[in-house]
């Protein structure tokens, strides 16, 4: 008996080790999702004089919304400039939608991004090779009253083969860092100025019978004494869907959000080379 009595704090201690094992284990992996999610975020500052700062009294407000098993999101922060940003996993093939424009007048600043990414299944019975196709159309200007500018839109679009990936918004951090031993390739498209650019992209990469991959999208909105619009759009399509099974499938759509009007903000933009945006959906 007195040999059984000894042994119980030897089973504690194991069972202790154990737990906190699964414990540390779980916490490993918690940073993981094998499905999707969509973020949007905007944030507009009151001291831009070339950065935007908080010193000297200056303020930077944030907005944001959406995350991890989010198949939609949307955001609007309105307090220094303008900063709007939609994220949606839509469509046939329920692929990335991205939309975000910014705008703001002399020393202020407003950025706007949009985030999503969608794991899916090949089902089909061979190998076969999946080409993406994507998109940016945006517009891009300078405020003409002599301050400094800096204005621009950025895209990148990323394929990650594998059954599970680290969420993060970054999709920088994501590819170079949280996924550096993933299979996997990029995409970035820039729009730094013009009326109604386009910039079309591709990649294309192979599959076998039951691999999963995640299509990543990200678009950002830069704004300082101007104005950068991607509202219509980032989009993303594949030449070729058969057999490809969405995680978000069977998840519910929601409306598209119609832009607010500048205007409505008193915004006094100065933009005497952009042409006033068609607003759609």
């Amino acid at each position: 008996m007195s040999n059984q009595i000894k042994a119980l704090p030897l089973i504690k201690k194991a069972a202790a080790g154990l737990i906190l094992s699964a414990v540390m284990s779980f916490t490993a992996q918690a940073s993981l999702i094998s499905h999707y999610g969509a973020y949007a975020g905007g944030s507009t500052a009151s001291n831009c004089p070339s950065y935007c700062s908080t010193s000297d009294g200056g303020d930077i407000l944030r907005a944001s919304d959406g995350g991890q098993s989010s198949n939609s999101a949307y955001a609007s922060e309105v307090s220094y400039g303008y900063a709007e940003a939609y994220a949606a996993l839509d469509g046939s093939s329920y692929l990335p939608t991205l939309k975000v424009q910014a705008s703001s007048g002399n020393r202020k600043g407003g950025d706007a991004e949009a985030f999503a990414m969608q794991r899916y299944t090949y089902t089909g019975n061979e190998a076969t090779t999946i080409d993406l196709d994507f998109n940016l159309h945006g517009s891009v200007a300078d405020n003409a009253n002599g301050g400094y500018n800096s204005n621009s839109l950025r895209a990148d679009v990323a394929i990650f083969i594998g059954d599970s990936l680290a969420w993060s918004t970054d999709l920088a951090t994501l590819y170079y860092e949280l996924a550096y031993d993933m299979e996997k390739d990029k995409s970035s498209l820039f729009i730094n100025s013009g009326t109604d650019v386009n910039q079309p992209g591709s990649l294309s990469f192979d599959l076998e019978p039951g691999e999963n991959f995640f299509v990543v999208a990200s678009i950002k909105a830069k704004s300082r004494n101007g104005e950068a619009d991607a509202w219509n759009t980032l989009s993303l399509s594949f030449a070729d869907d058969t057999g490809l099974v969405a995680a978000s499938a069977d998840n519910t759509q929601v409306d598209v959000p119609e832009p607010a009007s500048l205007g409505m903000f008193g915004l006094t933009l100065g933009l005497l080379s952009l042409r006033r945006r068609k607003k759609t959906a």
